[in-house]
């Protein structure tokens, strides 16, 4: 058995494993999480996804900004299909940023710049990662006394902490530099030339500062506006949780999706019902992420259907097995 395949068991096993111990786990509250779903306001949901569809062209611009400065001349129409063909990819990819690879992939085929799309690609989410950490920030300002679990507290400062240290390493030569074990790592592996170029592809960005700038008011609006959608969506089941409360725990459920598993499922819907379990009943909480949950099933069946009659670059079977 290959790599890939011990991967893709251990990314599903993962996902599998977290799904049953949550369904397990709530299985004296499922029948009232589906009927809270059954009885939801179904038009605060139309409009919650009417919302997300739009955020996610806004994504597409964000996209569009940071690949401009590479000189990747790619339309808004192209980058917000990008954006949702990256949504359909997460199905199949690991972790909830693995549809990343496949936006590079396609972005590539329209460019002809490999290097350049994906540190673009990079870019983008590391400022969304940036964003996100900071909204979440704010909030345990005001809700210090409000029963927040000591590892809300540990997973903010880490993403806050990790978002820093990227930035740091990109802007700073010096700082990069002395991470020499990375060198000698691409060194061994044979790609130190590339590591370089990308590296400074990245770096070149602190001479755009007005693009940067408007791309993270950019991003904070689009975390904003998504936080907003996951709150219409607790609000269509009558949950009554302040808006704040979830400014902090969806960044963190966000960044919990990240780590592996199968497009993050599992891993998202168990962190919002741990994180939310002193704020709502259990039921509530249950139903409102599998409403999220359908609210990503909606962005990548856009994608899905954008791969296959509006995206016009062609994949071979092959490569598309080379990116999972």
């Amino acid at each position: 058995m290959n790599k890939k395949n011990i991967s893709n068991i251990l990314r599903v096993s993962v996902s599998a494993v977290l799904i049953g111990f949550l369904f397990w786990k709530m299985r004296g509250n499922l029948g009232q999480a589906f009927r809270n779903i059954i009885s939801a306001d179904w038009w605060i949901l139309i409009l919650a996804t009417l919302i997300n569809i739009l955020n996610s062209c806004f994504m597409g611009y964000r996209l569009k900004k940071i690949m401009a400065v590479q000189n990747i001349d790619l339309s808004l129409k192209e980058t917000s299909s990008l954006t949702f063909i990256g949504y359909f990819f997460n199905n199949f990819l690991p972790t909830s940023i693995g549809g990343d690879v496949a936006k590079a992939y396609y972005a590539v085929q329209k460019s002809k710049k490999p290097t350049e799309s994906y540190t673009s690609i990079f870019l983008d989410r590391a400022i969304g990662m940036s964003t996100m950490g900071l909204i979440a920030f704010v909030p345990l300002f005001f809700l210090k006394q409000h029963g927040i679990d000591k590892i809300a507290y540990i997973a903010v400062s880490l993403l806050m902490g990790g978002s820093i240290f990227i930035f740091l390493v990109i802007w700073n030569r010096t700082i990069a530099l002395k991470l020499r074990f990375l060198s000698r790592f691409a060194n061994l592996v044979g790609i130190h030339s590339h590591a370089k170029k990308a590296y400074d592809c990245l770096h070149g960005y602190i001479k755009h500062k007005k693009v940067l700038l408007n791309v993270f008011v950019c991003s904070l609006l689009m975390q904003i506006i998504f936080i907003t959608v996951i709150y219409l969506l607790a609000r269509s089941i009558h949950v009554n949780v302040p808006i704040l409360n979830f400014f902090l725990i969806v960044p963190i459920t966000g960044a919990v999706s990240m780590l592996p598993s199968l497009g993050g499922l599992g891993l998202r819907e168990s962190a919002f019902v741990y994180f939310f379990k002193n704020m709502m009943a259990p039921d509530k909480a249950f139903a409102v992420s599998m409403l999220w949950l359908f609210q990503l099933f909606v962005l990548s069946l856009i994608g899905g259907l954008l791969q296959l009659f509006k995206f016009h670059v062609k994949v071979e079977a092959k490569e598309l097995e080379d990116i999972q």
